[in-house]
């Protein structure tokens, strides 16, 4: 027992996220995988048991934790209210009937990901879904499309957590993050075609001249969400310091009494909603997931951090700074599966290995590397609520959409070291 307890941080890490994928393959239920993921590393990294209790009840009491909930339980009930007052089969017509429906499985999600939204996939896997009315795209082709083509602004669109915090910690100015990370994208949309968009079945935009009505208002609930959000994060910046998710929260509220206004649902319909056995699990899961990550970010019994624990492992094995700074992102994303985490446990890091007062260009030379990476452990892991959500809406498995990410990720993954390269030699 006590050689298993002094196991390298590696394998602690590691272990936890091979156990979540194999109670998944056995059970086909990703609660029951991230409940026991979650165990094995809080005892694993030396917990007992009241520590652990202690942990995962104050992470649930948390006034983010609580927000972040009711974020996710907003974003299912207007999912749901566009599904049931048919703007969301409007918006599909009306994209259908100016793209092909290869296309439109692309767009969709684009579209939703330019909104930074916890677990964002719920929104845009119904419209997927909706693309394939006559059932010709395989399930799994869904859940990648839906995930990947969710995210492939993520990387530079400004006003993600994640990019406004990487901003913050590496001192650059947001041009200069946009400048290095934005190259990104077009890997990732490349990488996606290739991989993802060729399987789908190509068709011709469906629509009639009828279906060809303007776009913008019907993503209105979406544009208000960001709308406010951006405003609020502009005008009022104490709302989103007393929670990163209220200015997300009040935006949500706001498209619900818009589209109430502009097509009027029952009250039975609202109840009908927020009964369904869909979103318990929605919101069990990502209690889950939060909790989980509460185990990767709180002190160990002696007192340390674990991520910074595995820095100073590899570090002691000799591993060069460059590639530090490539293998920590990749190691906080897979394991802890959310950009803002990844960047706050792993970026003060990287800039360390810099040293002091590093100057910008170095800095912006490093970032394609460190965002890079970060981004393609989040993209695999077992952990992200964008995978688990698309997983469980189409109903696949978690082991084989990893893998069948994985010619897709190696794309992106040339993209970052070809850029990082590019920015090297400048």
């Amino acid at each position: 027992m006590e050689s298993l307890m002094n196991a390298p941080i590696l394998l602690k890490v590691g272990g936890p996220l091979l156990l979540i994928l194999g109670v998944q393959k056995l059970t086909r239920s990703l609660i029951l995988g991230i409940a026991a993921g979650s165990l094995l590393l809080a005892l694993w990294t030396g917990r007992d048991v009241s520590s652990i209790l202690s942990i995962a009840g104050e992470t649930l009491i948390q006034f983010d934790t609580l927000m972040l909930l009711t974020v996710i339980i907003l974003v299912i009930l207007l999912s749901n209210q566009m599904a049931e007052s048919r703007i969301m089969s409007d918006l599909v017509s009306a994209v259908q009937g100016r793209l092909n429906r290869r296309a439109s499985v692309a767009v969709l999600p684009a579209l939703i990901g330019l909104l930074p939204m916890p677990g964002g996939a719920l929104f845009s896997a119904p419209l997927v879904e909706d693309c394939d009315r006559d059932g010709s795209i395989a399930p799994m082709q869904k859940t990648k499309a839906n995930h990947w083509f969710r995210h492939v602004f993520e990387f530079w669109w400004p006003i993600y957590p994640g990019v406004l915090l990487a901003i913050e910690i590496s001192g650059v100015e947001v041009w200069q993050y946009i400048a290095v990370a934005a190259p990104l994208s077009l890997f990732a949309v490349a990488g996606g075609y290739l991989f993802i968009l060729r399987h789908v079945p190509r068709s011709h935009a469906t629509g009639t001249l009828s279906d060809r009505r303007p776009v913008l208002p019907l993503l209105a609930p979406i544009l208000i969400v960001i709308l406010v959000y951006g405003l609020i994060q502009l005008l009022i910046p104490q709302l989103g310091e007393a929670s990163k998710y209220l200015p997300m929260l009040l935006g949500l509220v706001l498209a619900i009494a818009y589209l109430q206004l502009k097509r009027h649902l029952p009250f039975s319909s609202y109840a009908k909603m927020l009964r369904s056995k869909k979103l318990g699990s929605i919101v069990l899961l990502i209690a889950l997931i939060s909790i989980y990550g509460a185990f990767i970010q709180a002190p160990l019994p002696d007192g340390r951090l674990l991520m910074e624990e595995l820095r100073m492992e590899l570090d002691a094995r000799g591993i060069p700074p460059m590639l530090l700074i490539t293998l920590l992102p990749l190691i906080a994303g897979l394991t802890i599966g959310l950009s803002v985490g990844m960047v706050g446990a792993s970026f003060p890091v990287v800039m360390s290995l810099l040293g002091p007062d590093p100057a910008t260009i170095e800095v912006m030379r490093i970032l394609p590397y460190a965002a890079g990476f970060g981004f393609i452990g989040m993209m695999i892991s077992p952990v992200h609520l964008c995978l688990l959500v698309s997983n469980t809406h189409f109903q696949t498995g978690l082991g084989s959409s990893i893998r069948g990410l994985l010619p897709t990720i190696l794309v992106l993954a040339g993209g970052v070291i070809l850029i990082g390269l590019l920015w090297g030699m400048a």
